[in-house]
């Protein structure tokens, strides 16, 4: 999920004109840290031999996964937005737009599998300690392996920061390039903050 917010956060900066401000990115990225972290507490509450314990974890992984179904809507209306609006997207950035969008469908089957862990109690499909072979298998790791495909071909389809055109194609003129807004350094690359 980090991954997309950083897809979604870069077509946001590839706007001159009607981009989100930079606290719903931050918002964004705070509940997706949060709902990761109650996930990871959670699963290793389970585990414990106290039923106190194992109710804290059961609802603490609950918490995590409706935080990042949350996030998961949150970064799909911002790319849906952004689709409507892409013509004020750069040029180079367009394909992040479009690789977000494709990435949608397959990070919502692995939420639904991850909130399927954890509300279906009595399903012997979705049981947290001896899940279905199969389910994991096209449910979770298919579904990460093609996101991970998809956001791999969007790095090698986007230009770099630095070759990221000055023009955004909608005859609105010239506007400031990524790189002049981070700072580019020609042996360390992007540099957060400068410039």
């Amino acid at each position: 999920m980090p991954a997309k917010r950083v897809l979604t956060m870069r077509s946001n900066d590839g706007q001159n004109a009607s981009s989100f401000n930079e606290q719903a990115f931050r918002i964004l990225h705070l509940i997706l840290i949060i709902g990761l972290a109650l996930s990871i507490a959670g699963g290793v509450e389970i585990t414990s031999r106290s039923a106190n314990e194992i109710s804290t974890g059961d609802n603490l992984r609950k918490a995590g996964a409706i935080l990042l179904l949350i996030g998961w809507l949150v970064c799909l209306g911002m790319n849906v937005i952004f689709l409507f609006r892409i013509r004020h997207v750069w040029q180079g950035d367009r394909p992040l737009v479009y690789f977000g969008l494709a990435s949608a469908p397959f990070l919502l089957v692995r939420l639904i599998y991850l909130l399927a862990l954890c509300f279906a109690t009595n399903s012997k499909i979705f049981d947290t300690f001896s899940p279905n072979i199969w389910a994991q298998a096209f449910m979770q790791v298919v579904m990460e392996f093609i996101v991970f495909i998809l956001f791999c071909f969007a790095g090698v389809i986007a230009p770099g920061i630095k070759q990221t055109t000055e023009q955004d194609g909608s005859g609105n003129g010239q506007f400031p390039s990524q790189g002049q807004k981070y700072g580019q350094d020609s042996e360390l690359g992007v540099i957060s903050g400068r410039g």
